[in-house]
Formats: C-alpha cells, structure tokens, sequence
C-alpha cells in the first residue's frame, strides 16, 4: 500500500520497521513533497512525532529550525489531505502503528482499505531519548503555532486500539488539555541542562589534570634518562681506567721480566768474568815473574770484574725497588676495582679541617663500627684502608652503612634534602640532622 510519512521516515531504521509491516521503502515518500492539493495523495498518511523527527534529523545533522520546519511543513500537508478525503483515508502515529500492528489493520479494514499485513508481526518501539523528548516539548511550549499544530493532529490521528475510524474526530479542546499536561515535564530541561555543564566542567578539569600528569611524567622521564646518561659515562669512565690499570700492569710485567732477563745475563756474564779473572790471576801468578804485560792484563780484568759486580748490585737494587713498585701497582689496582671510578683529572681529597673534623666526629660516634665495616665489605679489609676515611670519601656515595645501627640510603630518601647537598649522611646527622629532630634508620627498622 502507498503511504505517505514525515521527513526522514524513509531511511533506516524506520525504513525497516515499515517493511515488517508490508509497507516497503520504495511506496514510501514525504508529504511535503506532494503537497499540492491537485496531486493524488495516499490512503495511509503515517506521522513521526516531533521528537522522533529530531532525533533522526540530528543523526543526519540537519539544523534544528530546518528540521521543525520541515516537520511542520509535512503535518500541515498530512491534516490537508485527510480533510479533504476523510471517508478514503487514514491518519495515524506512527510510533502508534509500529506499536499495534493489528490495531492498524483493523482500523485501515473500518475505512475500506486494503492492507495486508505478515501473520508474524510483532510490535516494534521506536526508541526516543529524554532529551529530544524535553526538546520536542519544549519548541511546542515556546511556539503557539507549533502548539495548536500539535493539538489539532492529536485531534485529527485516530489513536490505534482505543477508537475506531468514525471516533477519529476528537474533542480539540480535550486534546489541547492533555497536551498541556505533557509540556509540564519541560520544567526540568534548566535542570538537565545545569547538569551538562557541570559535567563538562568536571571533564575540562579532568582533561586539565590529564596533562598536568604528563607533563610531570615526561619530566621525570627526562630525569630518567639524565640519570641513566651520568650512570652510564661514570661505568665508561671507570672501564677506561681499569683498562689503563690493566695496561700499567702489563707494561710492569714486561719491564720486570725484561730486568730479569738482563739479571740473568750480568750474572753469567759476570761468571764468565770470575772465571777468566781467576784464569788470568792463575796465570799472573804463574807468569808473573815472566811478563809484566801479562799482569796489567789480570789487574784491568780484575777491574772490569768490580764494575761488573758493581753493575750487577746496582742492578739487583733496582730489581727490588721494581718488585715494591709492582706489589703498590698491584695494591692500587685492587684498590681501584673496589673504590668507584674518578674523572683522569680528578684530585685526591684535600685534608682540610672540615675533613678531619669529619674523620674525627666518625671516629667517636658510636655510630660507626670500624672493625664491623672492614668485615662487612672485603675490599676495604684488603686494601688495609682507614674504615672512617674510605666511608667518609667513597662508601656513603657506594650507598655502605657504617654500622648495622645506621642505613645510608634510606637516611637519604627519607630526607632528599640532605641528598641535594651531597653531604656525608652520618656525618650530617651526627653534626646537624640529630639536633634537628631527624631519625636514623638501623638494619631491620621499616623504611
């Protein structure tokens, strides 16, 4: 059966509610398109609600004033043509019709109409959100022409499963009164409406938030990679130097084998020398009273054996000396695989005041254990270093507690502001942190 619709009723998903109904896409079309009185018109003239018709507008982003004014257009169309053949037409809701299939069928029977509807048609509501729902009823109460518009094709519909054909005519009046009392529900559109705006408030201050987090994540992030930057030219710095270390120490070897070598052959060569002095003093002996020549001959090898003996004991002196040298080199090599790495150009501590007012203030605490860190950490026991002196310089910064009553990295993260200064944890607290109020952290103890 040709039918004629309000705007947008044509398209989906209303397009296929009407063709469960046997009402298909292509007998369907718009009544402000036909609305010139001379053209035939359609038995079954159906009409969306106005929410209904917005919803589908704004889905198909339509403006909102080109959309009621079609709509309007469209119901004055749908009232002219029933007006006009009320005995061979009907005008119904559609959300009524999809509602109760079989009421429309009964209805369209009452007035003469042929329409076959499937004998498994079910109902179908069409659903309308609240908020085009306030919409609707709010344009209608701000319009007085959209108001009587709405009452008199309220009044005109034949409302499916409560009346018949010849009671489609309804008291206007009546109509008017119930649509009023459906507009109260207006009221609470300011309320709806304050409550978007607070929750876009909240959603700008979230989004603002948001990135306040990231910015602070790529900051620490940066910190990160700073960190890990110092970390890793601090570990190259110290491959370079154990490298140099390893290269020393090879080079000593060498020259100590070299002046073995050398020992060894001024030691036979000096044997050698023995035996021909011996040789020649024999021989002065036995030919001294022959030659003179022959003496002279003895008194020079004899000389030459002194300056080789001379020679050879200069040279076993030097050969200790190398041995000493080799035997700091290797202590200073063990020193320097345990102790952290220094820039080449580094200088050793000074020892200022302040140093030994800091050495002495270790010393007499009760705080540091001397003889508990040479056993807790081997190097230090192995290269015979001042305890006081090697956590004062290098074990704090190596993260070493001085005794199992005092945690250096845990005194640290408890007060970063220490950590900034850089300053010797126990000494800090023992100089300024304990007068402060500030608490040590022993082995054990939560952090």
């Amino acid at each position: 059966m040709r039918i004629e619709t309000t705007p947008w009723c044509d398209e989906a998903p209303l397009a296929t509610y009407l063709e469960a109904l046997g009402l298909s896409q292509p007998d369907t079309q718009n009544a402000a398109d036909d609305a010139h009185p001379d053209r035939g018109g359609a038995p079954l003239l159906m009409h969306a609600s106005l929410a209904l018709t917005l919803q589908l507008a704004m889905e198909r982003e339509v403006l909102l004033e080109a959309a009621v004014d079609a709509w309007s257009e469209a119901i004055e169309a749908l009232m002219n043509r029933y007006r006009r053949r009320r005995a061979s037409s009907l005008l119904v809701s559609l959300e009524a019709a999809l509602a109760d299939p079989e009421a429309l069928g009964e209805a369209a029977e009452a007035k003469g109409l042929t329409l076959t509807l499937p004998k498994a048609c079910e109902s179908v509501t069409v659903p309308v959100t609240p908020f085009y729902q306030l919409l609707a009823e709010t344009l209608v109460q701000q319009r007085p022409a959209l108001q009587g518009a709405v009452a008199l094709l309220e009044a005109l519909s034949l409302p499916l499963g409560e009346a018949t054909a010849d009671d489609a005519v309804l008291d206007p009046a009546l109509a008017w009164q119930e649509q009023r009392e459906g507009l109260k529900a207006a009221a609470e559109l300011p309320v709806l409406r304050e409550a978007l705006e607070q929750a876009q408030s909240e959603q700008e201050t979230l989004q603002a938030r948001l990135g306040q987090a990231e910015e602070t994540a790529a900051e620490k992030a940066q910190v990160v990679t700073q960190q890990q930057a110092t970390l890793q030219a601090l570990q190259d710095d110290q491959a370079r130097v154990e490298q140099a270390l390893e290269e020393a120490t090879e080079r000593a070897d060498s020259q100590l084998q070299q002046l073995r070598q050398r020992v060894k052959t001024l030691e036979t060569e000096n044997e050698e020398h023995q035996q021909q002095a011996d040789i020649h003093q024999q021989r002065a002996q036995h030919y001294r009273q022959q030659t003179e020549t022959r003496h002279q001959d003895v008194q020079r090898y004899s000389e030459q054996a002194q300056a080789s003996r001379q020679e050879v004991a200069r040279l076993q002196t030097a050969l200790k000396q190398l041995q000493q040298e080799h035997g700091q080199l290797r202590k200073r090599l063990q020193q320097a695989t345990a102790l952290p790495a220094r820039p080449v150009n580094d200088e050793p501590p000074v020892a200022s005041p302040s140093h030994r007012e800091e050495l002495r203030c270790l010393r007499e605490s009760e705080w540091f254990d001397p003889e508990w860190y040479r056993q807790e950490y081997p190097d230090v026991r192995a290269s015979d270093a001042d305890p006081a002196e090697h956590y004062l310089l290098y074990g704090a910064r190596l993260g070493r507690n001085p005794s199992p009553h005092f945690l250096t990295d845990a005194y640290l993260q408890r007060y970063p502001d220490v950590a900034k200064t850089g300053a010797n944890p126990l000494v800090h607290y023992l100089l300024h942190g304990r007068a402060e109020g500030r608490e040590a952290v022993a082995v054990g103890e939560p952090q």
